[in-house]
């Protein structure tokens, strides 16, 4: 037992069956020992596992303080136990967990090109009826030299609703002009008065005197802010959004980290049930069983919501079996890109950790110091809110990161004044 790590609650049990990985989690609740659980809190108590050569620390569904019980579940049989983690262990896991989250924050790319995909077809067919399906494709292979592309993913990132929309439709009304052969487009714009009403007569006029004059930037801006359709911008937004936080979630899934980490260094039987060669994706996907079958799930339920929110026809089984092999697509294409960050992403660890363990030493992570009260909020959730206003603040003064030199400078907030400012935000009024 690494006491270094943690301070068991009680013996760890091993649980055994014939079956190495399962189709469906086994849900298992431990009781804390009596003469183990003094004055513990519902955040002190972790899950232990054996994974055959060290402890991993996975996170309970649940922990009733009152019963001093720890429930979790497994996709396999092993050796478990609960346990209490050393706060610096806490640290080093939050900082890993985080890091490898922002990693998926950041590989946005494909989503928003689909947002930009899904806003083209519905400005062009649905509201101008038009069916330049070549221009829309043009369009989107460009999209990665655009530099106003770049700024709607900054946008996007930085998780503004308001300024993503109306720079998105600028640029889609721009695009559009740009692309679509000039006779086409009057000819729809012209349609547009007709077809729809006197809603869009006035714009649809302002564009086509833009387009006469051969303005097409007026045009197109003409064409995105006042044809396409921003409630619609709003909901693909959103479902992007809830894409992202579901792929940054699905990383701090223990299980997807353990799959991660088998295809990495490969497996021999005790590791998670896994027995696999590195690099063996297929292998991988083909044993991780009954968590392959809720990721194919999870896909599937969540393209049942879109096609309901945007006013689509329900999918097909062959379009649904479609998202359940993209599910196998996507997380291979996950794994291979996390190999070739992992020395970045182990530095970017180290680097918050760091910064944590600043904070630590400071007393924003004890009990009754600067609002911390452990019996409202964990210490996973601490240091995410800490995390988080160290962001903010980074944001606010257009600085790039935080350094662990004595003094800042224009490019960086010093440790020392970033924890100034953290300490000045929990004890006085927030942000005033």
């Amino acid at each position: 037992i690494p006491k270094e790590k943690f301070t068991p609650l009680g013996a760890p049990i091993e649980i055994t069956t014939a079956q190495r990985r399962f189709n469906k989690p086994m849900i298992i609740t431990l009781r804390v020992p009596e003469a183990s659980n003094k004055d513990l809190k519902a955040g002190d108590i972790q899950v232990i596992y054996y994974n055959g050569a060290s402890w991993d620390i996975i996170k309970p569904l649940s922990v009733d303080a009152t019963a001093k019980t720890v429930t979790f579940e497994t996709y396999h049989a092993s050796g478990w136990g609960s346990a209490k983690i050393d706060i610096e262990e806490e640290i080093k896991k939050y900082s890993h967990s985080k890091t490898i989250g922002k990693m998926a924050q950041k590989n946005v790319d494909k989503i928003v090109d689909k947002i930009v995909e899904q806003g083209l077809d519905y400005l062009m067919k649905d509201q101008m009826g038009m069916k330049e399906d070549s221009a829309k494709y043009k369009i989107i292979s460009s999209l990665a030299n655009d530099d106003d592309y770049a700024e709607i993913l900054d946008s996007f990132n930085k998780g503004d609703a308001g300024e993503f929309n109306s720079k998105l439709m600028v640029f889609m009304g721009k695009k559009i002009a740009e692309n679509v052969p000039k006779s086409a487009l009057q000819k729809a714009l012209k349609g547009l008065s007709s077809n729809k009403g006197v809603k869009y007569a006035g714009a649809a006029g302002e564009a086509l005197g833009y387009l006469v004059e051969g303005d097409y930037k007026d045009a197109g801006r003409v064409i995105g802010e006042k044809i396409a359709d921003s409630f619609l911008i709003t909901k693909l937004f959103k479902a992007a959004g809830e894409v992202v936080q579901y792929n940054i979630d699905t990383w701090k899934d223990a299980e997807i980290e353990a799959a991660y980490q088998a295809y990495k260094n490969g497996a021999d039987h005790w590791f998670y049930g896994y027995n696999v060669d590195k690099g063996d994706f297929d292998g991988l996907y083909n044993q991780m069983r009954g968590i392959a079958v809720r990721l194919e799930s999870e896909y599937v339920k969540r393209e049942i919501t879109r096609r309901e929110n945007l006013g689509k026809r329900p999918a097909t089984d062959d379009e649904l079996n479609a998202i359940r092999e993209q599910v196998r697509i996507d997380l291979e294409e996950q794994f291979k890109n996390r190999l070739t960050k992992e020395s970045d992403l182990e530095k970017d660890a180290q680097h918050l950790q760091e910064l944590v363990e600043s904070m630590k030493k400071a007393n924003l992570l004890e009990d009754g110091s600067f609002g911390f009260d452990t019996d409202h909020q964990t210490t996973e959730q601490r240091m995410d809110d800490l995390v988080k206003i160290a962001e903010k603040i980074l944001q606010d003064t257009k600085r790039k990161d935080w350094t662990s030199g004595t003094f800042s400078d224009k490019n960086s907030i010093s440790a020392n004044d970033m924890i100034s400012l953290v300490q000045a935000w929990f004890s006085t009024n927030g942000e005033e």
